[in-house]
């Protein structure tokens, strides 16, 4: 699981480009975007039975409003879908996470770490 807690949404962004989706199509793109983003790869396989289990939707829902989402909007690569602006939404919040544990190391590193008080040490 991805140890990112949120993602960044565009909203013009994402309105500027499905804005005439329908609400079916809407709730099945923003549900991949969510569960996508639960992955370290920021990736979901490209199988039409996992993301039918995944989200939980009948064979029927999946082609009538999942297919073409994933066709218009998702790049499939080895195997796997993933969408081009939250792949790169995802690496730019990877890169700022791993930048703020090397500071917050560089920060902490050598000081005394102070025990806190417990019935057993007081």
């Amino acid at each position: 699981m991805s140890d990112k807690p949120y993602m960044k949404l565009w909203v013009t962004d994402y309105l500027g480009d499905a804005h005439y989706l329908s609400v079916p199509e809407h709730g099945a793109y923003f549900r991949l975007l969510l569960e996508a983003w639960k992955t370290p790869s920021c990736s979901l396989p490209a199988d039409p039975a996992w993301i039918t289990r995944k989200l939980g939707i009948t064979r029927e829902e999946f082609e009538d409003y999942v297919r073409p989402v994933i066709a218009e909007f998702w790049i499939e690569q080895d195997h796997r879908i993933h969408q081009k602006r939250q792949r790169k939404e995802f690496e730019d919040a990877s890169y700022r996470s791993e930048m703020a544990k090397m500071a917050a190391n560089r920060r902490w590193s050598g000081r005394k770490v102070i025990p806190l008080k417990t019935k057993d040490n007081d």
